[in-house]
């Protein structure tokens, strides 16, 4: 079958078409339902919705693409997040997803967004260039005996603005995070499976966990305001406690500021039975779209990392950059491993310290197969300021 150029849906059936192949591929869950919502609130956003046609109307693949900030070198980026990926099953292997993401990209390097981003299968997608760039920690361990006198209390919607505030405060030094607004909270389930810890000066914390799951308190996302972790952390045992939770379990970044102040206490045997398993980076994946508008996006940044020192950059077959003048070259083999340097992920420092750095099944270190050591200082162990 010849593949078409393909576009967005033209009208009302057109996207009912794209709607229903969603629904093919992906489970009918709140995360679905939640993307969908996405995707109608953009929908007809010129580009965005790229998808391949079959002659009598049908829609055969689509992807994605939905502006957004990114968090790189300690600022917001603007970028786009892919999403929803789709390919009817009876026409795979032929070619469609791939034009879909490739007109997905250049409407957003035409929108001026140099980045993507998108949570996916590590083994699909570096065929795209994207490279995996956020490991994850888990963290268990024994609900303590002695809790808090204060828990955690249930989130309301009237604390989404506070809450919003406090995940992009915290995230914005976590390399590729997504910068969030208050309405995403209600696509992604709302405030059903979230609590805050409210202090005299207001929310100082808030987390999100799996509310099925009552046999442990299995915290998926947290942000507490800087200098309350030891108080948010006792208030989180205090709400496992209550709902008669035996284990706590912390599915985070592995330098995410609760599970350093875990380490801290399990380091003072404040806590015991202390299990870190650190994953490799896996679903979330950075695609560098533009290189010369990514790091002319990013110069100050690039230049505080490296101290004030110069540097010229030169990726692949491609002319270098210069940050500053003067500098040493550094060369970086592919386009694609650009995502690797620009996101130098500070929790490698977390991994190290948790001893739990994992081979891959190449048996590449994964520090060394995502921060070469021939490659610049700052990209091994980062610079983040003072």
């Amino acid at each position: 079958m010849t593949i078409s150029n393909p576009r967005p849906p033209r009208d009302e059936a057109e996207f009912a078409s794209v709607t229903n192949l969603i629904q093919q591929v992906f489970a009918d869950d709140a995360t679905t339902q939640a993307h969908l919502a996405l995707v109608r609130s953009t929908a007809f956003l010129p580009g965005s919705l790229p998808a391949v046609w079959h002659p009598d109307g049908r829609a055969l693949a689509v992807v994605q693409a939905v502006p957004c900030k990114i968090a790189l070198l300690g600022t917001w980026v603007a970028g786009g997040i892919i999403t929803m990926v789709a390919t009817d099953q009876d026409v795979r292997g032929q070619g469609h997803m791939r034009a879909c993401m490739n007109a997905a990209h250049e409407w957003l390097k035409s929108s001026g967004y140099p980045l993507a981003i998108l949570y996916g299968i590590p083994a699909v997608y570096p065929r795209f260039d994207y490279r995996p760039v956020m490991p994850h920690s888990d963290v268990r361990y024994p609900t303590p005996e002695r809790a808090a006198a204060r828990s955690l209390r249930q989130a309301t919607t009237r604390d989404l603005e506070a809450i919003t505030q406090l995940f992009n405060e915290q995230e914005i030094d976590r390399p590729c995070s997504i910068q969030r607004q208050a309405e995403q909270w209600i696509w992604s389930g709302g405030t059903r499976s979230m609590a805050v810890l409210e202090s005299a000066g207001g929310i100082t914390g808030y987390a999100r966990y799996a509310a099925a799951e009552t046999s442990t308190l299995d915290v998926i996302e947290s942000a507490t305001r800087a200098g309350h972790e030891p108080e948010f952390l006792d208030a989180l045992h205090a709400q496992a406690a209550e709902r008669g939770s035996r284990s706590v379990r912390l599915r985070l970044m592995p330098d995410h500021p609760l599970v350093r102040e875990v380490s801290r206490r399990a380091t003072q045997l404040d806590l015991s039975d202390v299990q870190a398993v650190v994953q490799p980076p896996q679903a979330g994946m950075l695609c560098v779209l533009d290189i010369e508008a990514t790091v002319n996006l990013l110069q100050p940044q690039i230049t505080r990392r490296l101290r004030g020192q110069a540097l010229r950059l030169e990726i692949g077959a491609r002319k270098g950059i210069d940050v500053g003048v003067g500098g040493p070259t550094v060369r970086i083999p592919q386009q694609a491993e650009l995502a690797h340097v620009l996101s130098g992920y500070p929790g490698i420092a977390a991994l190290r310290q948790w001893g739990a750095l994992q081979s891959d099944k190449h048996g590449f270190d994964l520090a060394q197969l995502a921060f070469p050591t021939e490659w610049p200082r700052w990209s091994v162990e980062p610079y983040w300021g003072e």
